[in-house]
Parts: C-alpha cells; structure tokens; sequence
C-alpha cells in the first residue's frame, strides 16, 4: 500500500475520499488547518498557505503519492474571491515540494467550470478552456502550469475536471442542502425555476474517481462526472420525495444568476474508457443514498 498525503481531508470531497484510502489500507497523512476526522489518518495540523512550513514537513512524511483537494469554497463567493489567487500561489508552492520530497505521482481537483460553458457537451480533447470566473481561471492556471511542469520536476501528474458534487455533507447553500436543511428545520425550500441542466455526481463516486485517477498514469485531465443531465427542477424534486417534503418545495422564488448556461454536462468517455471508471450511483440512488444519511447525521 501507498504512503499518501491528502489536502482538503476535512472538507466535502476530501473526507469521503479519506476514508475509501483508509478502507483500501493506505497510509494517509493529511495537511490542513482542520484535522482531519477519520482516526486512521495521520493528521498534520498546518495551514497550507504557510510556505516556509510546507517543504519540511512534506519532506518529513516522504509520501509517494498526492492527491491534493484543498481549495477556497465558500458557495457563491469562491466564483470570483480574491483567495484563489492565493490557492493557486499554495499549491503550486505544494507541488514543488512534493517533487523536492521525492514524490511520483500527484493528482489534483480541477473544476467543470474551466471549461467554456457554451458548447453544450463538454470533453477534454475539443472543448475550449475559457473559464468566465477567477476561480475557473485560477484552476485552469494551475492546471497548465501543473501538466507543463511535472516533467521538468520528475512527476506524474493528473487533473480530475470535477462537475457538479452532491451528497450527505451537503452545505445548507447548495441545492440537496437547500432541501435537507428545509426537512429540518420544517420550514420551505426555495429555488429558481429550475429550468437548467446539469451533470450531478454523488460524493462517492467523485473520490473514487479521483483514486482511481491517483493510481493510474494518465496524464492528461479527465472528467469526473455522470454524463447525464438533470434539470434542477427534477432533482430537488427527487430529493424532496425522498426527504419527505414534497409539499415544501418553492420555485421561483430564488433568481438564478443571468450568466448561468442552460446546460452543463460531461462527456464522460475518456473517464469510463481510459480511467476504466463508472460511477456506483445513478441519480435516483445517489439522491436517495444522500438523503438518507444526512436526515441519519
């Protein structure tokens, strides 16, 4: 098994990702301002925009592998927050001390919104990478300068683009949080019209993806994603029945923002052809899976 280091443990992706190398009896040691919950892991309490920290203790755990999901999320500001000016700087500060360490293989969390979001299927090979948000920029900077990179610092590198994430940990801001925190607390949950489409993935499979990715050598980005569509609209409204609150949902309320794209969706070849990867859960049971172990938490 491998010696890894894990960003972003104690986060949404990062946490379920902990726990299947965890369960696959990797040695994992995780960097973050918060620990990190799983009691298997070695926890390295260190904020990771403190570079002259970094190196030392990047050389002292001496991982081969990284898989690196910090990044600046809060929902809504993170599109065009100045803090990911300073994850990029971090992160490119990270992957050099990795391959200073010794380190062979570094896999980091991109996003779907690199992409130009008017073509309406989107693949790695022909879709423009033209990101509208500095957080879209920030990753696609990162990106670049990591594939451009790794082989001048002796790495294997991969990107994962990751679509549209959803499951039990849910923020209350984001949509399956939208409907759980309503189920809660009694209260409606409110929503555009809910008319666009997007890609959603439940949590699971985006960390079992981004291992897979970890353990193969691809080094070019991948989509991590359904390749399905689903209207907002529909999906809160699964979430709902299975929360029991149909009754509760509101649409048309909230204002979806004028520069959203009618549809976001992955084509996903690459991901089940190349990685070899299929997602455990479609949407129905995703949602249903999500549901139940946030109303359980």
């Amino acid at each position: 098994m491998a010696r890894i280091l894990l960003t972003g443990a104690s986060g949404f992706i990062g946490r379920e990702a902990l726990r299947l190398l965890c369960d696959t009896g990797h040695e994992v040691h995780c960097i973050g301002r918060s620990p990190a919950i799983d009691p298997r892991a070695h926890n390295h309490t260190l904020d990771l925009m403190d570079s002259g920290q970094i190196a030392p203790l990047v050389l002292a755990i001496g991982a081969s592998h990284c898989l690196h999901l910090a990044w600046y999320a809060v929902p809504r500001k993170y599109w065009h927050a100045p803090e990911n000016l300073d994850w990029l700087a971090a992160s490119i500060h990270l992957t050099r001390a990795f391959a200073a360490s010794g380190g062979k293989r570094l896999v980091a969390a991109g996003t779907c919104a690199e992409y130009d979001w008017a073509v309406p299927v989107l693949d790695e090979a022909t879709t423009p990478v033209s990101p509208a948000t500095l957080y879209g920029k920030s990753k696609a900077s990162f990106c670049q300068m990591l594939m451009s990179s790794a082989p001048i610092l002796g790495l294997s590198a991969g990107w994962a683009r990751v679509f549209n994430p959803y499951g039990p940990f849910d923020r209350p801001e984001r949509l399956l949080g939208t409907v759980i925190t309503a189920a809660q607390n009694g209260q409606g949950a409110k929503f555009s019209a809910g008319t666009q489409k997007r890609d959603f993935i439940h949590v699971d499979d985006v960390a079992a993806g981004l291992i897979h990715l970890l353990h193969s050598d691809i080094e070019t980005p991948v989509n991590i994603g359904s390749g399905t569509a689903v209207t907002v609209r529909a999906f809160a409204e699964m979430a709902a029945h299975y929360a029991g609150i149909s009754d509760r949902l509101i649409f048309g309320e909230a204002v979806a923002a004028a520069t959203e794209p009618d549809l976001i969706v992955a084509d996903t070849r690459k991901m089940t052809e190349e990685l070899r990867f299929t997602p455990h859960f479609s949407i129905e049971t995703g949602i249903q899976d999500a549901v139940s172990r946030a109303l359980k938490s």
